[in-house]
């Protein structure tokens, strides 16, 4: 099956540990986006920030205006390497609850891009049919 790097989105949406909050928040809603990540001085990931860590501030009564990106990034995230197979991928969706999962150079420490879980899917479905389309033309050439 094919490696996870075929099906993974370019990540275009950064910000910097000093960004505040409302900003982020527009981002969101602006370009329709679940997370972005956060970027320090050196241009490395050091953080990413979800709709979820946004909402759990606003609904603890936070002031987004008073925040910045390094005060809710999550640090410690779940990320997969490039070099994962599709099926490792979608066994990984099936076993959590993550929409979005990054994707790296683990070797390199270097975001590539993100993978969500309907795309998964929906490859995932093709490649069963594909499986079961070529299962019934082998059954037909034994017959």
């Amino acid at each position: 099956m094919d490696s996870i790097i075929n099906y993974t989105l370019k990540q275009k949406n950064f910000v910097l540990l000093n960004t505040e909050v409302r900003k982020i928040a527009k981002q969101f809603y602006s370009n329709s986006i679940t997370q972005i990540f956060v970027k320090n001085e050196f241009d490395e990931i050091v953080g990413l920030i979800n709709r979820k860590v946004i909402f759990k501030y606003i609904s603890e009564g936070f002031e987004l205006q008073k925040l910045k990106a390094e005060d809710i990034m999550i640090k410690d995230f779940f990320k997969i390497d490039k070099n994962i197979s599709l099926e490792d991928c979608y066994d990984i969706f099936a076993k959590t609850r993550y929409n979005t999962i990054p994707v790296f150079d683990i070797d390199e420490n270097k975001l590539i891009g993100s993978v969500n879980r309907k795309m998964i899917n929906k490859e995932k479905n093709k490649f069963k049919k594909l499986k079961i389309y070529n299962l019934e033309d082998r059954l037909k050439t034994i017959k």
